[in-house]
């Protein structure tokens, strides 16, 4: 199966020239919605054929579309996506800036600002663990045990039901162990903090 892939930037466009119709071998193109066949979504088709016939693409003449609308239910995008890419042996490009929905139906993302490739890879490998952050939730209220954290050199974020927290180089988590028995506060849940795609598309644009 060839691999799905995000584009998300200034262009609209979703297609894959690459991919190859049976019998004619005409270049097969996927667009795939979240929408219905709409006013809406036929406007945007139509600057989407519109870009096609400046790159010298006519569908019908040397191209063809397959259409797939997943009728304003984001949910059946990954299943849409999957009949492209597996049934009809495309790759995909997916446009789009609700990052859920490019989470669902991805496995690599291209990132552009402006004309240029800001950032590029498998969107698992792109949300990489944080090198001695940890995400914690406590049966408590968090502020105590934060500034007991930052008074030991850790770095403590408050959010708004867990607290991110930093640890100095050279400790490990055994630290937020010992300042919770100390302060005698349950953690309920701790995990290493990875990104989410969201920081990874906003980190990508402010390196712009």
């Amino acid at each position: 199966m060839k691999r799905r892939t995000f584009l998300a930037g200034w262009a609209s466009l979703l297609a894959d020239g690459d991919a190859r119709a049976q019998a004619s071998n005409m270049p097969t193109i996927g667009f795939l919605h979240v929408g219905t066949d709409d006013a809406y979504t036929k406007n945007a088709l139509a600057d989407f054929r519109h870009g096609l016939r400046e790159t010298g693409f006519t569908e019908g003449r040397n191209v063809t579309i397959e259409y797939r609308y997943a009728g304003n239910d984001a949910g059946r995008l990954p299943e849409l996506a999957r009949d492209l890419v597996r049934n009809k042996g495309m790759s995909l490009l997916f446009s789009s800036h609700l990052l859920p929905d490019v989470e669902s139906v991805c496995d690599e993302v291209i990132v552009l600002g402006r004309g240029k490739l800001l950032t590029e890879g498998n969107i698992q490998k792109l949300k990489q663990l944080h090198n001695r952050s940890f995400e914690l939730r406590l049966k408590a209220d968090s502020r105590p045990f934060a500034e007991r954290l930052t008074a030991l050199g850790c770095g403590a974020e408050m959010r708004e039901d867990s607290l991110l927290v930093q640890i100095p180089e050279g400790r490990t988590q055994q630290l937020l162990w010992e300042v919770a028995a100390q302060e005698q506060i349950q953690i309920r849940a701790l995990r290493p903090q990875r990104s989410t795609l969201e920081e990874v598309f906003l980190k990508a644009l402010e390196q712009a």
